[in-house]
């Protein structure tokens, strides 16, 4: 009896898809059990990591008083960009992700009017908003060294890593109110 041509790559499609599921589900345990924010924030590039690569990575808070957002953690960004830089709500990709509150997959900034730069040798984008309680508190961000390096598979495995990541957050900060 011969076999379909498409039950391997089902099969293969569905393991993967199961393996992932796995994945993410063991990424949220992990983040949502880090108590402190300044070790959660370090831990959760290395979580990324593990779903998909890429050559810079931060997570931006929201300040809702002034309207504008800072890096809380960055990895592959020079230090007085981590430091100093500051984005208005809708100002830049990430900017405009916080403001519309959805992902935005770029797949060349180079050509996207609304990047700014601040790395050199990038060339592809992923942004997705962190929402806690229907309310955005900050933006995930990853940055690729090729274009198109980002998939709509990527965006959407880090919109629900980016959902434990939100919950993350809020405990930490709530944690560390009660702690003072």
């Amino acid at each position: 009896m011969s076999q379909s041509p498409s039950t391997p790559s089902t099969a293969t499609s569905v393991g993967e898809a199961a393996e992932l599921l796995v994945t993410l589900f063991e990424l949220g345990r992990e983040v949502t059990s880090v108590l402190d924010l300044d070790e959660l924030l370090e831990k959760i590039p290395q979580l990324i990591s593990r779903l998909t690569p890429f050559k810079a990575f931060s997570v931006w808070l929201l300040d809702e008083k002034l309207q504008d957002l800072s890096i809380a953690y960055a990895v592959g960004y020079p230090d007085e960009v981590k430091q100093f830089f500051r984005l208005r709500v809708g100002q830049g990709i990430v900017g405009t992700a916080v403001a519309e509150g959805r992902s935005l997959l770029v797949d060349d900034v180079q050509a996207d009017d609304r990047y700014v730069v601040n790395i050199e040798g990038v060339r592809s984008q992923l942004v997705v908003p962190l929402r806690r309680k229907k309310r955005v508190i900050g933006a995930l961000n990853l940055y690729g060294e090729q274009v198109g390096q980002f998939t709509p598979r990527d965006e959407a495995m880090l919109r629900q890593f980016a959902a434990h990541v939100a919950v993350a957050i809020e405990n930490a900060r709530l944690f560390e109110d009660a702690r003072e």
